[in-house]
């Protein structure tokens, strides 16, 4: 049995997958490739993921995450053949979307009227990249949903607490930067979100923010922390007809 974290807001269901270790594959319950699981264990962990959370398979949507800005749309969006993209969203019914993560951020979305769901992949790169407010601005701009109606989660990722990361990330997020050397700095990818977020205006009180951290808790996978070891979670984020 997969041990997942799940939480329900109307038709809207969301949450993340933990690690799994010591089952499904070498690196546990994965749903992205990776060195050293096969193509069909990671089709073998989407299916039962979907069949878990009572899904059908075909309306479980996955991707190949490119640390860029491209935010796709069902039913243009194909499941199961990992469309390259950052983000996805959808107003169709019984359709559950994936986001790969190991460190990185889910950011999960659903408005006031559980009418439409989004999932966003935002990393240092993405956030560097203002993925979240670009997200926001996708949904006002497709489904004219205002900022003000929209919920979001942030999933556990790597925090401030050991997200450790050099100049190169630091020089684009000081205010989210904390100094632990002259080369090394503790960066704050959750904090950076919430601010993008807010800059469009949703509302801080409508944004959950998950205080754990992928790099210390072993109950998921951390890429920083295990290497080619590390499998993938699924942050999911699914609505019901």
């Amino acid at each position: 049995m997969i041990q997942l974290e799940q939480y329900h807001e109307g038709k809207v269901i969301y949450g993340i997958t933990h690690a799994n270790k010591g089952s499904f594959t070498q690196v546990g319950f994965t749903i992205s490739a990776t060195d050293v699981c096969t193509p069909n264990e990671v089709e073998s962990c989407r299916r039962e993921l979907a069949e878990l959370l009572n899904f059908p398979y075909p309306n479980a949507q996955f991707q190949k995450q490119v640390h860029g800005v491209t935010i796709v749309g069902r039913p243009a969006i194909d499941s199961h053949h990992s469309n390259e993209s950052d983000g996805m969203f959808t107003t169709q019914l019984d359709t559950l979307l994936c986001v790969s993560v190991a460190d990185c951020c889910g950011v999960l979305i659903w408005s006031d009227d559980h009418q439409l769901i989004a999932g966003i992949h935002s990393g240092w790169k993405g956030t560097q990249q203002n993925i979240a407010g670009r997200g926001i601005d996708v949904l006002q701009q497709t489904y004219q949903y205002k900022p003000e109606s929209l919920n979001v989660w942030l999933s556990p990722c790597a925090s401030v607490k050991a997200y450790v990361v050099k100049q190169d990330v630091q020089q684009y997020f000081p205010q989210y930067c904390t100094a632990i050397n002259n080369t090394d700095f503790l960066f704050d990818n959750k904090a950076a979100i919430v601010a993008q977020l807010t800059q469009k205006g949703v509302p801080t009180s409508k944004i959950r923010v998950s205080d754990e951290c992928t790099i210390l808790n072993h109950s998921y996978h951390s890429y920083r922390r295990d290497g080619a070891l590390s499998g993938r979670m699924a942050a999911f984020i699914g609505i019901r007809s």
